[in-house]
């Protein structure tokens, strides 16, 4: 995944040209345009000077990453099922699918699977909840999904991080092109031994303590902060 350049922008910013950039820096705005480029291989170097001449810093040279793989936990990040508790524990899983259309779709999701479609992010589903339970309720709430890790289809669940492996598996990336939100603090430790970025969902989460006394760093109390985290902010 590789980070696209806004010199263009900071130079319009400062009311110069690319090529009086290029000019500045005693560069051949031939090359300096190829350099630029998709194909292009700037080196630290350059970069270096070109952020030191536009008065920036180097990190302000690059658009933010916009992640397209996301892992989503099921039971208290997306979803509340609770109401359906009893009837798991007895396994009447009847009863638990007739009761999907009183689950709670957390406020603010909503818009975060439109923001999905729209940009064609890679969702996989890992959690502990049965398979078929899984896709009848985001059929239900019309939950974006490629694929969903559940049920018996792995043999160590979470904190185990054999379910986050499959899932880079199934959406051809690296560890540091998906971010991972869950509520747990099995899905943390799942996500850090794959060195995936990870994101506690707290609104409606007991964990709290205990993710921050294990080393969880990263926070969010609203589903509407997703998008701004996808966007790199």
């Amino acid at each position: 995944m590789r980070k696209e350049f806004r010199i263009g922008e900071l130079c319009k910013k400062k009311g110069i040209t690319l090529k009086q950039l290029a000019e500045g820096l005693n560069i051949h705005p031939v090359s300096f345009t190829q350099a630029l480029s998709d194909k292009g291989n700037p080196t630290f170097e350059t970069l270096s000077r070109i952020a030191s001449f536009l008065q920036v810093g180097l990190s302000e040279l690059f658009r933010p990453l916009h992640i397209n793989n996301i892992i989503f936990d099921f039971d208290l990040t997306l979803v509340n099922r609770s109401i359906s508790d009893q009837y798991r524990k007895q396994r009447n899983w009847k009863k638990v699918f007739d009761l999907i259309p009183q689950f709670t779709l957390y406020d603010g999701l909503n818009e975060v699977f439109s923001y999905i479609r729209d940009n064609n992010i890679q969702v996989t589903i890992v959690s502990f909840a049965k398979p078929d339970l899984i896709e009848a309720t985001a059929k239900y709430f019309k939950i974006p999904y490629n694929f969903i890790i559940a049920g018996n289809q792995i043999k160590n669940k979470k904190p185990h991080p054999e379910s986050f492996y499959k899932a880079l598996e199934l959406m051809n990336c690296k560890s540091n092109e998906v971010i991972s939100f869950g509520d747990s603090i099995k899905d943390y430790e799942a996500a850090k031994v794959s060195n995936i970025k990870h994101i506690a969902c707290l609104w409606d989460s007991e964990e709290e303590t205990e993710l921050k006394q294990n080393g969880c760093k990263l926070f969010i109390s609203n589903p509407s902060e997703i998008i701004d985290i996808l966007l790199g902010k």
